[in-house]
């Protein structure tokens, strides 16, 4: 053997070996790092849920803590999935033959044909599973095992259930489609709906006992939702992202008979758009054209090559492979032991592909696949649908909105604080003059007047006159009542916190049992009458405005008192000093009631001021309280720390430091 020829055999082992270590070293650094990634958000998802369950409201940031649960399964998944068997999932656009070609690849009935799942959830069937024994797992992790007919029975319940609320959901929808004049009232009517009324089964696996044969003891076999199922809207197409990430290789089923189909060449276009988006590749897929045997009797093998060369054309960028089936020969011929079925079925073609595609790759697609599975469990977080990041965004913007609208509740309050101020202080600055210019016009006639009731009443009557006040504050107060009930009505509605901004719920309901289940109070504006005071505001002293009467002439007798009694002096010697003690103090004493009953008018209105900026207040922080909890900066912080942890990177091998552990690990074993 050359020299040449030794060194290239060489090369090559150590090339094995260094892959091989590389292999084992990054399912170890993605195991490490998937962990990470589930005891991260499993913590902060608790510290969330202690959040919620301490609450009594919250409605929008309880679903939070379960959707994260159900990020940590799928970081869980991943974890535990590069220690499982390598998962084969079948895929097609709706009754495509998936169920019989999975029965075929089985050799035997399990799969049920012609049935469309509703609930969404997949199949796996696993032959290290016990004979009669059925696992059933649930979005947030959770696991039950039932016995084959009882899982049956439950999966029809799910089904039922989904099929009714979804018939009811779409009745609703059609009752009230004429009513809503624009997209968004249609777009948040149907998610109304859907949030209150449509069932959603929180199953999203169910794991089947099957027998081993030559395939299922390498794989475990997936059966995927229809790619076309009924929404709100009719038909829709499903996003694979919901459980692609979980495969590690794909046969992705066409139609022959519909070869050229809009909607599959969507569903294609549609996976590799979302692939691309994080960094993914399409060569872990193997495409089978079925019910070729429909082709083949209406035209023969040249109607066959017709539509394998038509196939490749629309879909041969997307898969290296295509190959011709007809799931329906195969299972006949397996079941009925046919060998010349089994191999016009183009089955013995599929088995081959798999095995030189998916087999002898198994380590390097897993590895490859989980990664993929990673990043695209990153994106759909970082999408905008997303429940977590639609939370993230609502909470952040209504956090903000929170500041905005209490600083606009303090400056409207201060500004009308301001304004009824500035409005009282001309009332009595202009009363105060009117009262001096008649003071100095009227005071000497009291000495012309002979008995002390008869000056009292003049300086009431003709230079007091405390009833002018009392009407102008009469006036001012039903002005400034008016003023503030009209800003407390407006504040009232415009500080309120609603789920919906464009629909009001309630208005959607139609019977009393409805009605009463979702009143104004819980959906709309989410207030009890208990909690909040949403009445009109009025004089808090309770006595209506017969109080500004009491205030304003109450006092008059003892001012007079005061004033007359100092008029008993002679009268001559009064004149002699024109007045000028009882003009002062007349304007002291007037002056000083006055300012007493401005004090007093005040006090009653800031009373007012703060009941109403007291309740726009409370309006405010309630409805917000009953949409996220009451809310602390540590929440915020959570989901930022929940997004921020996504971002670590995993470490990839070092190609040196795996050449090393390799010569160490020789030079070891040599010594």
């Amino acid at each position: 053997m050359s020299i040449n020829l030794r060194n290239e055999k060489r090369m090559l082992l150590v090339k094995e070996m260094i892959s091989t270590r590389g292999k084992e070293r990054m399912k170890v650094n993605l195991q490490h790092h998937f962990t990470h990634q589930k005891k991260k958000i499993g913590s902060i998802s608790k510290e969330i849920n202690d959040f919620v369950e301490s609450s009594k409201n919250g409605e929008l940031i309880r679903p939070i803590p379960g959707e994260m649960d159900e990020v940590a399964y799928k970081m869980n998944e991943l974890t535990e999935s590069l220690d499982q068997t390598f998962t084969l999932f079948i895929v097609g656009m709706g009754n495509y033959g998936k169920s019989t070609l999975i029965n075929a690849l089985l050799e035997s009935e399990k799969a049920p044909v012609d049935f469309r799942p509703k609930t969404w959830k997949i199949d796996v069937y696993d032959s290290n599973m016990p004979n009669d024994k059925c696992l059933i797992i649930y979005k947030d992790g959770k696991k039950e095992e039932k016995s084959v007919n009882e899982t049956k029975i439950f999966i029809e319940e799910e089904e039922k259930k989904a099929s009714i609320s979804q018939k009811y959901v779409q009745e609703e929808k059609r009752k009230i489609l004429s009513a809503l004049k624009t997209k968004e009232e249609v777009r948040e009517t149907e998610e109304y709906l859907k949030k209150e009324f449509l069932y959603q089964s929180n199953i999203i696996e169910v794991r089947w006992p099957v027998k081993k044969n030559i395939l299922t003891e390498k794989f475990h076999l997936v059966d995927t939702p229809g790619l076309v199922q009924e929404n709100l809207s009719g038909q829709t197409i499903v996003s694979l992202q919901n459980y692609y990430p979980k495969a590690d290789g794909v046969i992705w089923m066409l139609d022959a008979t519909k070869i050229a189909s809009r909607k599959s060449k969507e569903m294609i276009e549609e996976l590799e758009k979302s692939l691309e988006k994080v960094g993914g590749r399409t060569d872990n897929i193997i495409a089978v054209v079925n019910r070729i045997d429909a082709i083949r009797n209406n035209g023969g093998e040249e109607a066959v090559q017709l539509i394998m060369s038509d196939a490749k054309k629309i879909f041969g960028s997307y898969f290296k492979k295509i190959i011709p089936i007809s799931a329906k020969q195969a299972l006949k011929g397996i079941l009925s032991e046919d060998k010349i079925l089994i191999e016009q079925s183009g089955m013995l073609q599929l088995h081959n592909e798999i095995k030189t595609n998916f087999l002898r790759n198994a380590q390097s697609i897993q590895l490859s696949s989980k990664m993929t599975g990673y990043k695209q469990v990153v994106y759909q977080l970082n999408e905008d649908e997303h429940p977590i990041k639609s939370y993230f965004s609502r909470l952040s913007s209504d956090l903000g909105e929170l500041s905005k609208r209490n600083s606009k509740i303090k400056e409207k309050y201060e500004m009308q604080k301001i304004a009824y101020e500035e409005n009282l202080q001309n009332i009595v600055d202009d009363f105060k003059t009117n009262l001096k210019v008649r003071v100095e016009g009227s005071a000497e006639t009291l000495f012309d007047l002979e008995t002390e009731e008869s000056r009292k009443n003049y300086i009431n009557t003709q230079i007091l006159k405390f009833e002018l006040l009392e009407n102008e504050l009469q006036n001012f107060m039903r002005y400034w009542q008016k003023e503030l009930n009209t800003s407390l009505k407006i504040l009232q509605k415009e500080m309120v916190f609603t789920e919906y901004k464009f629909i009001d719920p309630y208005k959607l309901l139609k019977n009393d049992k409805e009605k009463s289940k979702y009143s104004t109070e819980n959906v709309n504006i989410k207030l009890s009458s208990g909690t909040v005071d949403t009445g009109e505001l009025s004089i808090v002293s309770g006595a209506g405005f017969a109080v500004i009467g009491a205030m304003v002439l109450g006092p008059i007798g003892l001012l007079l008192g005061g004033i007359t009694g100092a008029l008993g002096i002679n009268k001559g010697i009064a004149k002699f000093f024109k007045s000028g003690t009882l003009k002062k103090q007349l304007n002291e004493a007037a002056s000083e009631h006055i300012d007493t009953v401005q004090e007093t008018v005040l006090e009653e209105m800031e009373k007012l001021r703060s009941k109403g900026e007291n309740n726009v207040m409370e309006v405010l922080h309630t409805t917000f309280y009953n949409l996220h909890g009451k809310q602390n900066q540590n929440i915020p912080n959570l989901l930022r720390e929940f997004f921020n942890c996504f971002k670590k990177k995993i470490e990839y091998p070092d190609f040196q430091e795996l050449l090393m552990s390799e010569y160490i690990n020789k030079k070891q074993k040599g010594a």
